[in-house]
């Protein structure tokens, strides 16, 4: 049995259900479930008690798992340029920013073009209206340049 003197920061433990995390810190103000920890670099904090960790794997150093964790990975976005070969043929010409007119339940409007993501198939255009909301939508929405 694994007691608070065992879970330091830096320490890297398996949970009960055989996962992996790293004890990031304390908090001392929640009796029930003092030990903070995390699940890989990136991810949210969590909080628990003792008796969820099974057995001391090692230690990492704490500075170096931190800075991972500050580290996003950066995901291109889809920029909508012509030389996009992912972009339908309706949208190539307009560029991130430029104003466009879309279809929509109030007629035709004005909207800023904010991009095409092909991996989401459904709504894979963005854009954003005046009021500055951002929405999503389908390319056959997309009227043409403003």
């Amino acid at each position: 049995m694994l007691t608070l003197n065992d879970l330091t920061p830096g320490t890297l433990v398996a949970l009960s259900d055989g996962k992996l995390a790293v004890i990031t810190g304390y908090r001392t103000n929640n009796p029930v479930n003092p030990v903070v920890f995390k699940m890989a670099a990136g991810q949210k904090s969590y909080k628990g008690s003792v008796s969820q960790f099974k057995a001391v794997i090692g230690t990492v150093e704490l500075s170096k798992f931190n800075e991972a964790c500050g580290v996003s990975p950066v995901i291109p976005r889809m920029s909508g340029f012509d030389n996009d070969s992912l972009v339908p043929d309706s949208l190539k010409g307009i560029r991130i920013g430029d104003k466009v007119i879309i279809r929509s339940r109030k007629g035709s409007e004005v909207v800023t073009y904010g991009g095409y993501n092909p991996r989401r198939p459904k709504f894979p255009v963005s854009f954003a209206d005046a009021s500055g909301r951002q929405m999503k939508g389908t390319v056959g929405l997309v009227v043409g340049k403003a």
